[in-house]
């Protein structure tokens, strides 16, 4: 290992940077190439649904392989591997079902490399090696950044074909960083492995899934007609851009100054703070467009994504036993960040359709109802173990 690379904080930056890559292209510029290759605006619904839910299925399976072996690095470096090299069959996949199973199975194991990066991340964090927020701030970062060089590209060339190439190229890149994280995996867990039924069967840990899945499912309205909303209210797509750059901007200071935060709040007072900036920023976005208001309100990410996200993060290996940390972290990818949103989303169009801007308010009731549902949980079940 090159001595430049011997820092943990280090190693594990450059991992979520470039993980973060391959999305801060597909999110705002997929639905381009795949149109430019000729699919509808049917099949490409399908393609961008279908990868959403394959992580469902794929990360629950990775996180049991990984409690299972007990080596969360070599782990890492397979799927790293394999996803990039599936990423790169884009290339020559052409028509609708060949993309469509590049998608299903490129995707769902690139995925699956952020629930054992979290776990690395959150046991070395507990160990007092390293920073969970200041981590995972490069990610928020990078994503911008490609956000942005994969739109002058864009601009600047006669096909869209230089997207797909962005996304392989940034595949390698992430193969290559899942090579970097130290080694924190004591082999195969010893005696009887505990059963998934211990999870499922756990009322604290179902109603913290349920919780993070009403703050994560409160953006997906936002996330799908936020910008048309603002389009149809005349702002301009430069300014547009500018408000989301503040969400995640506000986003990287919270995750930061988060060791400082957390000196003095708990991780479920983070969640409290998720709910109740949820509420404020869902409430006020149907009322009004002006830009004096937006700037400010945008700003509130770093509490309804930021802190929902960060409480979880030092949550989640609390909550379980050793045994069951990668398998806890896969379900809270696949339900809190995937089932529960993936629901919400199918029905954020017909309220969008029918309500206009009202449909926000909507957000708003699940903020709300997150933190009734957090009242639930007693706080003696955010500290019933420690990771490792």
């Amino acid at each position: 290992m090159p001595r430049f690379l011997s820092s943990d904080a280090l190693r594990l930056s450059l991992l979520y940077g470039a993980w973060f890559c391959v999305p801060g292209i597909q999110l705002p510029f997929w639905p381009v190439w795949l149109q430019h290759r000729g699919l509808s605006a049917v099949d490409i619904g399908i393609v961008l649904g279908a990868v959403y839910w394959a992580r469902v299925i794929s990360n629950p399976l990775i996180g049991s392989a990984v409690d299972l072996w007990g080596r969360r690095d070599r782990m890492l470096a397979i799927l790293g591997i394999v996803s990039a090299l599936l990423m790169a069959s884009y290339l020559v996949a052409d028509g609708f079902w060949p993309i469509l199973l590049v998608s299903l199975l490129a995707s769902a194991l690139y995925a699956g490399i952020v629930p054992i990066s979290e776990t690395i991340t959150m046991a070395l964090t507990t160990a007092g090696r390293v920073e969970y927020g200041r981590i995972r701030m490069w990610g928020s970062a990078t994503f911008i950044v490609m956000a942005g060089i994969a739109g002058l590209a864009i601009d600047h060339s006669p096909t869209a074909e230089v997207i797909v190439w962005l996304v392989i190229g940034c595949a390698v890149i992430t193969s290559a960083a899942c090579f970097l994280p130290p080694k924190i995996d004591a082999g195969r867990p010893k005696g009887p492995r505990e059963p998934w039924s211990k999870l499922f069967k756990d009322r604290p840990f179902i109603l913290f899934l349920c919780v993070l899945g009403c703050f994560q499912g409160s953006h997906t309205m936002f996330y799908g007609f936020g910008t048309l909303h603002w389009r149809a209210a005349g702002i301009s797509p430069v300014t547009i851009g500018g408000l989301w750059a503040v969400g995640v901007i506000a986003e990287i200071l919270l995750f930061a100054f988060s060791p400082q935060i957390l000196r003095h709040l708990r991780p479920r007072h983070l969640l409290a703070l998720a709910a109740f900036g949820g509420v404020l920023r869902w409430t006020v976005m149907p009322f009004t467009t002006s830009l004096w208001v937006l700037f400010p309100l945008q700003s509130l990410h770093a509490l309804t994504f930021g802190c929902a996200h960060l409480g979880a993060m030092h949550s989640v290996g609390r909550m379980v036993s050793p045994g069951l940390t990668a398998r806890a972290q896969s379900l809270y990818s696949s339900i809190a960040a995937g089932v529960i949103p993936g629901i919400l989303m199918l029905g954020a169009g017909p309220l969008y359709n029918h309500f206009g801007g009202w449909a926000f308010l909507t957000s708003a009731l699940l903020s709300g109802g997150g933190y009734l549902l957090l009242r639930m949980i007693p706080a003696t079940a955010f500290t019933r173990t420690t990771p490792t």
